[in-house]
């Protein structure tokens, strides 16, 4: 199999955490709002104790409608109370804020996914819209042709963006699959890009797990 295109984009993402001292971080939730076709969508609250201080979350934002969560940050062994897992520790499990959710606001505003993360840096208070990915597989049989993808992806994130779709397995065998859908997992195993990449390529049929948000 080849790919049509498959490209990496640098990292979208804090890098370092703050070393916090005094008391932890402030949190407050809100409660939930309806989604709609079934997806789950919630307004989650996080408060920073200082405007430049970083929220500890992984993001990736090669899609410009909406931010991905790749995950949070883990540094000085976990023991770094980041205002997310703060804003976590403080909610029930179905608030929390999850590895492979989407955020489609921040304050209220939607906009491009660069402009949304650099509102999340410039509040002391950070309100985000957030959604829980729409998770589907499909078996896809390869034939020895070509997936028909351009893919593209964020260093050090977690998932394989669909720019475009052209003819190829995956429009005959899900044509479902929309542009700026993800490639999360394949054969039921999540990773990095380069192990789904690896997966796709060692199995003529793969199952690939897509996630769709908005």
């Amino acid at each position: 199999v080849r790919f049509d295109k498959v490209r990496s984009l640098p990292a979208t993402t804090d890098e370092v955490l703050p070393e916090l001292g005094g008391a932890p971080s402030g949190f407050a939730a809100v409660a939930s709002k309806g989604g709609g076709a079934g997806e789950e969508t919630f307004v989650a609250c996080i408060t920073k104790q200082m405007r430049e201080e970083q929220i500890g979350w992984h993001l990736d934002l090669v899609d410009d409608r909406m931010i991905f969560v790749c995950g949070e940050f883990e540094e000085d062994d976990g023991q770094v109370l980041t205002p997310l897992k703060a804003y976590n520790a403080s909610v029930p499990p179905g608030r929390a804020i999850r590895a492979g959710d989407y955020i489609l606001e921040v304050d209220g505003e939607r906009g491009p996914s660069q402009a949304l993360s650099v509102a999340t840096r410039n509040l002391d208070r950070v309100e985000v819209l957030v959604q829980r990915p729409r998770l589907f597989t499909r078996r896809i049989r390869k034939n020895k042709g070509s997936l028909g993808l351009d893919l593209t992806h964020a260093e050090g994130c977690t998932s394989l963006f669909i720019r475009s779709i052209q003819e190829g397995a995956v429009r005959r065998c899900a044509p479902e699959v929309q542009t700026g859908d993800r490639i999360v997992a394949v054969d039921g195993v999540a990773g990095s890009p380069e192990m789904l990449l690896d997966a796709i390529l060692a199995s003529d049929e793969p199952e690939l797990e897509f996630s769709r948000g908005g």
